[in-house]
């Protein structure tokens, strides 16, 4: 485990070492944010978020999004079970 630990550490230190702090805090939030919603990878890996305010209009999009899904559903009329 320590081995693993450390080759992670060093390639994530080799590839962020040109981001800024905000950047590698966007890309540790958002791998997060994927860990507990996994609908989010889709977003992950096509969007390049370099900023706060771009993470939070994108995740406002797609809570908007899951918010008028979820809407719809419970509008519709309730099916009955077959007995």
């Amino acid at each position: 485990m320590a081995a693993f630990a450390n080759r992670t550490l060093t390639t994530l230190m080799a590839r962020w070492k040109d981001l800024s702090v905000e950047q590698i805090a966007v890309s540790t939030v958002l791998a997060r944010c994927v860990q507990i919603e996994p609908r989010l990878q889709r977003l992950a890996h096509t969007t390049e978020l370099k900023d706060r305010t771009s993470m939070q209009r994108e995740l406002m999009a797609y809570s908007y999004k899951k918010r008028t899904n979820s809407d719809r559903a419970s509008n519709e009329p309730a099916k009955r079970s077959k007995q």
